[in-house]
């Protein structure tokens, strides 16, 4: 623990076995569960990346979590800004999972792990390109976070689908 008087240090790093998974709890019980049966196998399979923040001083205890995969979209899909070709599919990074510990809950650690999982997410179109980041709000709460986060709607016909196009995670990134 660290001493009184002596601020905390945060980190976000890759999850691992020596995580405590069981521990974890957030307001979502389906998110909790996905981090304690489904994270560490879907990176084992290479089907996602899961990215936990922890403290200096309690690096096995899970504060908050993120997971990050790859996804198509069809052209049946797609929102219309993306105007991918019929037949064909664009790629996009899914902002699959994402929950803070109860505890932690309003002192920015969600606006911490998009920040991360944009810098990721900038990384990847680096090398592969990518169009853009999409996520799949759990809840109102959530949708409002992401809004609030510079994300958008990404389909009216699906208000808890949002996005966020490379162009604008590159100059969110700069302006931040």
């Amino acid at each position: 623990m660290t001493e009184i008087g002596q601020p905390r240090h945060y980190k976000i790093e890759m999850l691992t076995s020596a995580h405590d998974r069981r521990s974890f709890e957030s307001e979502n019980p389906k998110i909790d569960d996905y981090l304690k049966r489904m994270a560490l196998q879907r990176m084992k399979r290479h089907q996602a990346r899961t990215f936990v923040i922890i403290a200096d001083d309690e690096p096995t205890a899970i504060l908050g979590f993120y997971t990050l995969t790859m996804a198509t979209i069809s052209f049946d899909e797609s929102p219309p800004i993306y105007k991918a070709p019929p037949g064909k599919s664009v790629t996009a990074a899914l902002l699959a999972q994402m929950a803070v510990a109860k505890t932690y809950s309003g002192k920015g650690f969600a606006r911490k792990m998009v920040m991360h999982c944009l810098h990721n997410c900038r990384q990847i179109d680096a090398v592969s390109g990518l169009l853009a980041i999409t996520v799949d709000a759990a809840d109102e709460n959530a949708k409002s976070l992401y809004l609030h986060l510079g994300f958008e709607v990404a389909d009216e016909r699906d208000p808890m689908r949002l996005h966020m196009p490379m162009d604008a995670v590159i100059k969110k990134l700069e302006m931040d």
